[in-house]
């Protein structure tokens, strides 16, 4: 059970890393284009979703722990 338990923590941490990537990789894509809107949309889009998902990995984590 703790094993799955770690592997869900595993999978939210890496979606997270992967939408912190994805976001600066958009960043440095949009800010080539110069169009300045869309690049603050997806700031706040992608990194409300990260901070999220990294809450949730570290509540989770510790809710882990006190098992």
């Amino acid at each position: 059970m703790v094993f799955v338990r770690l592997l869900i923590v595993f999978i939210i941490t890496i979606t997270s890393l992967f939408i912190i990537e994805r976001l600066r990789f958009q960043s440095f894509e949009l800010n080539i284009l110069g169009n300045e809107l869309e690049l603050t949309l997806s700031h706040i889009i992608y990194s409300f979703w990260g901070v999220i998902m990294m809450i949730f990995s570290t509540i989770y984590s510790y809710l882990i722990y006190l098992d």
